[in-house]
């Protein structure tokens, strides 16, 4: 496996991981607010952002191989 494939497969653990996801929504949720909407309702947006990012990152890193 050659050293590019081994990094993209650690960064796709570790953003996959959900205690990564957990620590990035709340750091996001604690540093944007956004005044009509709820703490949760702005989680859960978030989450959804994550999700997206992780997506991309997938379909990227599947292309390069």
């Amino acid at each position: 496996m050659k050293l590019k494939e081994k990094v993209n497969e650690w960064v796709m653990d570790k953003v996959k991981n959900p205690e990564t996801k957990a620590k990035v929504v709340a750091k996001w949720n604690e540093s944007v607010n956004i005044p009509i909407l709820t703490e949760k309702t702005e989680e859960k947006i978030f989450s959804a952002i994550y999700d997206a990012v992780v997506n991309v990152f997938e379909k990227v890193f599947d292309e390069e191989e």
